[in-house]
Order: C-alpha cells, then structure tokens, then sequence
C-alpha cells in the first residue's frame, strides 16, 4: 500500500517535471522504481522491531508461567439447565 502510494506520487511528480499533462506509462515506471527504493528500508525497520521484541520473549515467558500456576480464583458458575420432562 505504501509502495503504491510513492509510486503514484513520484509518477506524477516526474509527469510535473516533464511538462506534460498526462500520465503516461513511462511515467508510472519512473515512479514505480523510485518507490522501489522504500523497500529495503521497510525491511531494516522490520528487522529491528524484531529484534527489540526478541529481548523481551524470556521476560515474558516468566510471567506467563507466574500467571498460570497462580492458583485460579472460584468461580460462581451459573446453574446448569434443567432437563426437558418427556410430556
């Protein structure tokens, strides 16, 4: 979506500077390369949220085994249903 969106842009920023008033197909591949170029960048941002989340598995981990072996609160269940009579 975001590639798309540079890509339009700088379509029509290149339309823009060529004079023209159209845009044409070699200008939609102007803009399509030149938002190319986000791509490895939107990798590298991906791989340090990735990597900053990975620091905080084991801590996490702790506390969800805390959660779990606490001992459960009691429950008020509703009454069960009463059966159907055969009538």
């Amino acid at each position: 979506m975001l590639t798309g969106k540079l890509s339009d842009y700088f379509a029509r920023r290149a339309m823009m500077a060529a004079g023209a008033s159209v845009l044409t197909e070699p200008f939609r591949a102007v803009g399509l390369h030149s938002a190319m170029y986000v791509i490895p960048l939107c990798s590298m941002v991906l791989a340090a949220v990735l990597l900053a989340a990975s620091f905080t598995v084991e801590a996490d981990m702790r506390a969800l085994e805390r959660w779990m072996n606490e001992p459960a609160a009691e429950l008020s269940l509703p009454p069960a249903p009463l059966e159907p009579t055969g009538d």
